[in-house]
């Protein structure tokens, strides 16, 4: 009887595992940095994960979005992924007020991912 626990115990064990760790992408930086004020909005902006991002050519899998405090679109000339880095190059577009950063990625375990961030573009003083 104690060997049939045992056997049981064990199957059990090699059946259902430990749960695996789920890889899905985690935000770690950003420039500009979330809740921060810059004076000027960059000509580029980028998310940075924990890690790599799936990227498939022509898939369009990750996306980054810019909206100002009026929920209006700022234009992306365009937008890329190099590794846990997604890139925007911003056009001419330069306002000013809270700027929100939205995202969807998809990591490395294939799941998709949506958040988003914001700053404040407070220009100097002349």
């Amino acid at each position: 009887m104690k060997k049939t626990l045992v056997t049981v115990i064990a199957l059990g064990a090699l059946l259902w595992g430990v749960p695996s760790a789920s890889a899905h992408a985690i935000l770690t930086n950003s420039n500009p940095i979330a809740k921060s004020m810059v004076s000027d909005l960059p000509a580029k902006i980028w998310l940075e994960f924990d890690g790599n991002l799936n990227d498939i050519p022509h898939m369009n899998l990750n996306r980054i979005q810019l909206s100002d405090s009026t929920g209006r679109a700022i234009p992306i000339i365009k937008s890329y992924v190099g590794g846990a880095r997604i890139t925007a190059e911003l056009g001419k577009a330069r306002p000013t007020g809270k700027v929100t950063i939205a995202w969807r990625v998809v990591s490395e375990d294939g799941h998709p991912v949506t958040g988003s961030i914001y700053f404040y573009v407070i220009p100097k003083k002349k």
